[in-house]
């Protein structure tokens, strides 16, 4: 399967290469899993709700979730980092982060896969 990333969770991505190893590699084993099972396996797979009802997350860490959507050959990934709600409109991924002062940042990534693809 192509894992197809939103920039941001791309830029998440190459933030755990320098950061945490550990986390790294349980986001690998994670990928790997859903490339072979899909929406079963480990993590403790939960399917979203509401306007992301075609997503799904899988825990990372107590904190952090892999947020992502399979379908036919793709792995769609929007989110690897926080334990974040993302909203979809046909246009867009709407994610939001806590900075370090506690405010909600919002940002906006398009969802187009061809825009995606690293």
């Amino acid at each position: 399967m192509l894992l197809v990333w939103d920039e941001n969770a791309w830029e998440d991505y190459l933030w755990w290469q320098a950061q945490d190893r550990r986390v790294l590699k349980r986001i690998n084993t994670l990928l790997a899993d859903i490339q072979r099972n899909g929406n079963e396996g480990i993590g403790k797979p939960e399917a979203l709700k509401h306007d992301v009802a075609d997503y799904w997350s899988r825990r990372i860490t107590d904190e952090h979730r892999l947020v992502y959507k399979a379908a036919g050959n793709e792995v769609r990934v929007p989110a690897c980092r926080y334990h974040q709600h993302a909203y979809t409109t046909p246009s867009r991924i709407t994610r939001g982060r806590r900075s370090s002062s506690g405010r909600l940042r919002r940002w906006t990534t398009p969802t187009s896969p061809s825009a995606c693809r690293q």
